[in-house]
């Protein structure tokens, strides 16, 4: 999915808080998780886990634009 990083971090909030995100720390997340532009995020799921499904794999990598 290619998105803005904005709606980025609200679906990070959504990620690491689960059932406990709310506006208050979305807005955290919002204002501190900060990206560059064409960085790749990588959010992965496991039915398996036992701690929850959905993990953040890669943050924000923009190590492809390396001269």
């Amino acid at each position: 999915m290619v998105t803005h990083g904005f709606i980025l971090r609200v679906i990070m909030a959504c990620v690491v808080l689960g059932k406990d995100v709310s506006a208050q720390n979305c807005e955290q997340f919002i204002n501190k998780f900060h990206t560059q532009n064409t960085g790749i995020t990588v959010i992965k799921y496991d039915p398996d886990s036992r701690l929850t499904p959905w993990y953040l794999w890669t943050w924000n990598d923009y190590a492809h634009l390396a001269e």
